[in-house]
């Protein structure tokens, strides 16, 4: 009897669990729902347990009791049981964290991006290249229907030349964020 490989989908959308096998030329593919696992199919040996994660080893997989060391990890494994329900859910929850932390950068960035072509098109135009003493950014998640009670998204970037750079960003949704 060969050896189970379970992969378990910690993210937020469906996956389809693409892999090949040392001994043969051409993939193989598991859908693979939203927060679940699947047991890999066939009669698996060691070497093509092994090939299997080091194909995706690549792209984030961790075995599900290692602690990631940072940014997303999309899919998590166990050899010979299936992978508990805890750190499939710790693994989620830092998904979560990890993307809104990098929405967060990206708005921040954007706005001071904003900021730079508004200063250039007032100097572009005769004004004093640094004539933008500040630039607020706000953005607010709309509702989508009267029955939708999900969290909102509401932040506002300030770009200041006159403020103290923020070293903590704050955490959370619906609280300002100041970029310097």
């Amino acid at each position: 009897m060969g050896i189970k490989l379970y992969v378990a989908n910690c993210t937020k959308q469906k996956v389809n669990f693409l892999y090949r096998l040392p001994e043969h030329p051409s993939s193989r593919e598991q859908p693979l729902p939203i927060g679940a696992q699947i047991l890999i199919s066939g009669d698996l040996s060691q070497k093509d347990v092994d090939y299997i994660i080091e194909q995706h080893r690549l792209y984030g997989m961790i075995e599900a009791n290692e602690r990631p060391q940072q940014g997303f990890v999309g899919l998590c494994y166990s050899i010979g049981k299936p992978v508990p329900s805890s750190p499939m859910q710790s693994l989620i929850q830092h998904n979560t964290e990890v993307m809104t932390n990098t929405g967060r950068v990206m708005r921040q960035e954007a706005a001071i991006a904003f900021n730079e072509m508004a200063e250039k098109t007032v100097h572009d135009f005769g004004g004093e290249k640094d004539s933008v003493a500040e630039l607020s950014v706000q953005i607010t998640e709309q509702k989508t229907s009267s029955d939708d009670r999900r969290e909102k998204l509401s932040e506002q970037t300030v770009v200041s030349r006159n403020a103290e750079p923020n070293d903590a960003p704050r955490r959370g949704r619906g609280r300002p964020a100041r970029a310097a």
